[in-house]
């Protein structure tokens, strides 16, 4: 029996299209939901249907950070909270979540998901039971997956600005209440990034955010503004929070500053993992940049990009793209052989540009 598994990451699935009250929900990121229906189905059936074969989510399935409500609920993500956001995900793609429920019901087929840090609620025992509820006890959820020299992680664990203990992922906030430890990025894509997107929806698809800052600066003036008023106003508003943890969190130190600036990219760690221990292969995703590195001894790392929309304000990538990546990892006698693809699909005559 051939062993097969598929690697995709960051779609950052909301609540659906619109609103309970009928407006555009700016926050749902993902609406290919028949695209992706397609990839269970094409890997469940012919060729690949007595294939041993694993799909792996690494990270970011969920969008479990811009939880729409208003600011207090969403930047206090209780297990409650989270749980209420993630049945109305589930609420909003039913197709989607059906087909999900049923690949991994199937034989030798199963599902893994991997926590990112958009959806680190599912560290929360009460969220991964809802998700077993809905999809079957039989799918896994891990901090980090690591199979016959693969070693698979979202990523984020390495920014400074986004990495947390994913053993100790909760505190008390200033009334008592348990939730989610949110690192310095987390709260930027709440706190800033939010109200940010009902000006530029599309702020948070521009990569890389710096090049886009300095475009702003000559092309869009009242609004680069905006931002570096807003980002002073985001630091200040957590700097001298009621929240000892969000004080620590946003206090400045040489170190800490040091840290934020001079941490390794993806790549770079990859190859520090590659080279330090017995793996063959390193899959990550967070950046949502698709990416192949070959390093020494033939030790790979790859990055799974992200299923949704990119707008590159890199010269040498400028431009839209809506890409499908993942990495299909066949093992022939125990040995990985990974290789990067672009799902298509069946062809149709028209697609949705604003669902």
């Amino acid at each position: 029996m051939r062993k097969t598994k598929l690697v995709i990451s960051d779609l950052h699935v909301h609540t659906g299209p619109r609103l309970p009250d009928g407006r555009r929900n700016v926050f749902e990121e993902f609406s290919e939901d028949d695209l992706l229906i397609e990839f269970l189905e094409h890997f469940s059936a012919g060729e690949y249907a007595a294939d041993d074969l694993e799909l792996i989510i690494n990270g970011d399935f969920f969008n479990l950070l811009e939880i729409v409500g208003d600011n207090r609920a969403t930047e206090t993500i209780t297990a409650e909270v989270a749980v209420a956001h993630l049945e109305r995900i589930f609420a909003g793609h039913p197709d989607l979540f059906d087909a999900l429920h049923d690949f991994a019901r199937r034989e030798h087929k199963s599902l893994t998901f991997i926590v990112g840090n958009h959806d680190a609620a599912l560290l929360f025992p009460e969220v991964q039971r809802a998700l077993h509820q809905r999809l079957g006890r039989q799918v896994e959820i891990k901090n980090y997956y690591s199979y016959g020299g693969v070693f698979i992680i979202h990523g984020h664990q390495y920014e400074f600005i986004h990495n947390f203990d994913m053993r100790d992922f909760t505190h008390r906030d200033p009334d008592g209440v348990e939730c989610l430890k949110l690192p310095y990025g987390s709260l930027f894509v709440i706190q800033f990034l939010r109200r940010m997107k009902s000006r530029r929806p599309y702020i948070d698809k521009v990569k890389p955010f710096e090049k886009y800052l300095r475009w702003a600066f000559w092309n869009d003036h009242l609004f680069f503004w905006r931002v570096i008023f807003g980002i002073i106003g985001f630091w200040s508003v957590n700097r001298f929070s009621r929240d000892p943890y969000r004080r620590r969190e946003f206090a400045l130190s040489p170190m800490r500053f040091l840290n934020a600036m001079t941490h390794k990219s993806l790549p770079r760690t990859a190859e520090d993992i590659l080279r330090q221990t017995n793996y063959k292969l390193v899959v990550m995703g967070h950046s949502h940049k698709i990416d192949y590195h070959l390093f020494g001894n033939f030790r790979e790392y790859f990055n799974t990009g992200t299923w949704t929309e990119i707008i590159s304000v890199d010269v040498a990538q400028l431009g839209r793209s809506y890409l499908r990546p993942y990495v299909k990892i066949d093992f022939e006698k125990d040995t990985p052989r990974a290789s990067l693809h672009n799902w298509i699909g069946s062809h149709r005559l028209t697609h949705e540009l604003i669902p």
